[in-house]
C-alpha cells in the first residue's frame, strides 16, 4: 500500500523533531557481520549498536517507545 504525501510529510516532521543520525564508517564486510549479530538477537542493526554502546558504557540504555 503505498503512503500518502501527508503521512510522508508527517513521518519526516516527527523523525526530526526525535530522532538524530549517526554515520560511522567501518572496513567493508562488518557491516554484513553485524547486522548477522543483530539478526541473531532478534534486534535491528541500529538497536543493536545502540545497545552495544550502553553495555560497554557499563549502562542501562534508556528505554524507547
Amino acid at each position: 500500500m503505498a503512503v500518502s504525501e501527508a503521512q510522508r510529510r508527517a513521518t519526516n516532521k516527527w523523525n526530526k523533531a526525535n530522532l538524530e543520525q549517526l554515520a560511522i564508517r567501518i572496513p567493508k564486510g562488518e557491516k554484513d557481520i553485524f547486522k548477522a549479530f543483530a539478526e541473531t538477537a532478534g534486534l535491528s542493526l541500529a538497536q543493536f549498536i545502540r545497545e552495544a554502546c550502553y553495555e560497554k558504557a557499563g549502562q542501562e540504555p534508556p528505554k524507547t517507545e
